[in-house]
């Protein structure tokens, strides 16, 4: 009976020891790693375009007193004499569209893009024009955009749209600077606000190539929509082309 009662009590132990150390080898087992979810890309953000007073010591200065005007700057009589500008010789028709809903003067050569929508519509300078004056690679382009609204615009809103307009450019854009002030706009019967601006913009065929570019972009109220008119220029050569902004400024209609 003892012999029994010590070979039980020796087996119990062994029992005890065995598990044991299965605990111990389960405790240095490798646990079987859970998943986790990659991280989603953080989009990239719309650069902002820098607000510059200065932009205006070699552009002509805004005027909110004189709406539709474009003042001619003053130099300081210590400032250098500057090379004048070619003198622009065009020849102008009229674009009239009862889809876009108006109508307007643009030269007569340049050549209409396609545009996905009526309302959208952009005129660019032959690239044969173009290199005659100069080799910089970037057309100058007119363009006139329609935005219909369902309620009365004020020049208010005409404001808040331009802001639109430059931060949309200024996705278009390696650099860009604007006024830090808007100067009013008349066009069309409307009322609204004008902003130069100028930048760095990539060639879309090959985008190491970059070209200097200046512009003049403005927004007017009008019934129940907002009307666009922009101009972009190469740098050097922004107050030779201003008499396609001011042509089409002045004789645009609403039809």
């Amino acid at each position: 009976m003892k012999r029994v009662f010590v070979f039980l009590a020796m087996l119990f132990a062994c029992v005890l020891a065995l598990s044991g150390c299965q605990s111990l080898g389960g405790l240095g087992a490798t646990p079987t790693p859970i998943p986790t979810a990659s991280p989603s890309p953080t989009p990239s953000p719309t650069p902002e375009p820098t607000r510059d007073p200065t932009i205006n010591e070699d552009m002509p200065a805004l005027d909110p007193t004189q709406p539709g005007q474009t003042p001619v700057p003053i130099d300081p009589i210590d400032m250098p004499t500057p090379t004048p500008a070619p003198t622009l010789s065009l020849d102008y028709d009229t674009f009239s569209s009862s889809a876009a809903g108006f109508a307007f003067s643009k030269p007569t050569t340049w050549i209409q893009t396609q545009g996905t929508v009526a309302e959208f519509v952009q005129y660019v300078e032959p690239s044969a024009e173009a290199s005659a004056r100069e080799d910089s690679g970037y057309p100058t382009r007119l363009t006139i955009v329609k935005y219909q609204k369902g309620t009365p615009q004020t020049a208010d809103d005409a404001r808040d749209q331009l802001d639109s307009v430059i931060q949309e450019l200024a996705s278009e854009f390696q650099e860009m600077t604007v006024n830090d002030t808007y100067g009013g706009l008349s066009m069309g019967g409307g009322n609204g606000y004008y902003v130069y601006y100028r930048g760095v913009v990539a060639d879309p065929a090959n985008p190491a190539v970059t070209y200097s570019v200046r512009g003049r972009a403005g927004v007017v109220a009008i019934g129940q929509a907002l009307y666009q008119i922009r101009i972009s220029t190469p740098a050097n050569l922004f107050e030779y082309y201003q008499d396609v902004y001011r042509t089409a400024r002045n004789s645009f209609d609403v039809l």
